[in-house]
């Protein structure tokens, strides 16, 4: 269990880093979440390098097929719901909002695929819930949540659960690199689905524009960060047991200990970048969630 744990912190702490810059770059030259969406579909076929070794490999079952290819496709549409939440709302409301939601749909969607088959135990369900109740602790303030902003969420946090569950059926049929290249499939296909979009088509390739604001080379930077915490997570979620499914979605409280560090760093010494709020209160309030996430991961240690 220590391995899968691990890699999905480690992925989470990429991730951290990852939407901080997301946030910057949406407020200039990537404005639109579509075109965001879709160079983040676009660069996942770099991945079908692979395929001419060999290592792709097309199931026999169809069920498998289908929920590799719906795996990949709301991986990127959720991508895109993410970002349009991102531009209207703080980081680190978003992307907690998100988490908190995440792991709960994981656990219905799970329970629901299996027919209650895949389940936690009674010290798991403890664990889980600590670690769920410290992501979401991190981050609350009453005067942020409305209706208006929990919408934005939770279609996003349920695509990325739906992809999370989906994908895990594919890793059990398959070895670990043919079912990404699948899923891979799935993500590239919906990518240029936008462009449909006259404003998807007409911005898609005006890279000049991101080189004058100098955000070219970060962007593809940050998408390689991206990548490569994408690649992390699916490969702890083929490590782990079904039922430990929505347990890597709840890691995600890492992702907000991470961002919260960074956010409060940037805050201090680069304010025109990002810019958060710090308080005494604030402070013990992070402490006390950080606590929750820490007893949750102890206890998935050691039982």
């Amino acid at each position: 269990m220590i391995n899968w744990l691990l890699i999905a912190i480690f992925a989470y702490f990429l991730l951290a880093v990852v939407s901080l810059v997301d946030k910057f770059l949406l407020g200039g030259s990537l404005s639109n979440p579509k075109i965001y969406a879709f160079y983040v579909g676009l660069l996942g076929s770099l991945a079908f390098l692979l395929i001419p070794f060999g290592f792709l490999i097309v199931p026999e079952s169809a069920f498998v097929l289908i929920a590799a290819l719906m795996s990949g496709s709301c991986q990127i549409l959720g991508i895109c719901f993410y970002f349009d939440s991102l531009k209207k709302f703080e980081t680190s409301r978003v992307i907690p909002a998100i988490g908190g939601l995440q792991p709960l749909f994981a656990f219905a969607l799970t329970w629901f695929f299996t027919g209650g088959k895949e389940a936690l135990n009674s010290w798991q369900i403890a664990a889980f819930s600590l670690i769920v109740a410290g992501s979401v602790a991190i981050v609350y303030e009453p005067k942020a949540l409305n209706l208006k902003s929990l919408k934005a969420v939770a279609l996003p946090a349920f695509l990325f659960a739906l992809a999370v569950v989906l994908a895990k059926f594919v890793y059990v049929a398959l070895p670990f690199v043919s079912g990404f290249l699948l899923i891979s499939v799935g993500s590239v296909s919906t990518a240029l689905l936008f462009f449909v979009s006259k404003e998807v088509r007409t911005q898609a390739f005006k890279v000049h524009s991101m080189a004058k604001k100098n955000t070219t080379a970060l962007f593809f930077a940050n998408q390689a960060g991206g990548a490569a915490a994408f690649l992390l997570q699916s490969y702890a979620v083929s490590l782990a047991p079904f039922a430990f499914v929505a347990v890597v979605n709840a890691l995600a409280g890492f992702q907000y200990m991470f961002l919260f560090f960074f956010s409060t760093l940037f805050s201090v010494y680069f304010p025109n970048v990002i810019k958060e709020k710090i308080s005494r209160k604030i402070v013990f309030q992070k402490i006390f969630s950080i606590i929750l996430i820490a007893l949750g991961l102890v206890i998935f240690a050691v039982k």
